[in-house]
């Protein structure tokens, strides 16, 4: 099962590494009605050879609304933590950009903060797949984005600059909803 950190960690290494995206391979992977089964049927891993059973992860990013009569898609919390992931990002860059101009000017606890967003990830991760070897302390990251958000305020900002910013991600979010309602298929097969 892929932790919900990992989903919001992936941002973290795009920022540490200098990676601009990344591609998110199964938004509604499900074999089964994940309302009434969380797991996959066991599937054939072909890389490696042999059948897998896949747990509920990183592919149940969004729920079909109709079993709970709802229209469109519903959010998973593996998709609450996606975007809160790429804000981490969008926050580190921002921050990062205005250092950069800062010419070196009273920005140390700027860039301290910025480093302790990198210091979260690293490759490999000697931590496996247990939460707490990965992130032994959750709210860590809160802080740091705390610490990043209360440095921006302090570094000279160009408010247009951040506008376009988050008008793109804006944008970006409603292509996804777009993109899932023109590509509206039969979800679950029958049991």
């Amino acid at each position: 099962m892929l932790l919900i950190w990992q989903q919001r960690d992936y941002f973290q290494h795009c920022y540490k590494y200098c990676i601009d995206g990344y591609e998110h391979w199964g938004l509604t992977f499900w074999t089964h009605n994940p309302w009434v089964r969380g797991e996959h049927y066991f599937i054939c891993l072909s890389l490696v050879g042999g059948y897998s059973r896949f747990s509920n992860g990183d592919s149940f990013l969004v729920y079909s609304g109709a079993p709970k009569n709802r229209n469109g898609w519903l959010p998973g919390i593996r998709l609450e933590a996606v975007r809160e992931g790429a804000e981490d990002y969008e926050y580190y860059r921002i921050l990062f950009n205005l250092v950069a101009k800062s010419d070196g000017r009273n920005d140390k606890s700027a860039r301290d903060a910025l480093q302790a967003a990198k210091d979260f990830v690293s490759i490999p991760n000697a931590g496996g797949t247990h939460s707490f070897s990965i992130m032994p302390d959750p709210d860590a990251i809160y802080r740091v984005r705390a610490a990043i958000v209360a440095e921006r305020r302090g570094c000279q900002s160009n408010p247009m600059r951040d506008m376009i910013l988050i008008q793109d991600l804006i944008l970006w979010i409603a292509g996804i909803q777009k993109l899932l309602a023109q590509n509206s298929i039969e979800l679950f097969r029958s049991e």
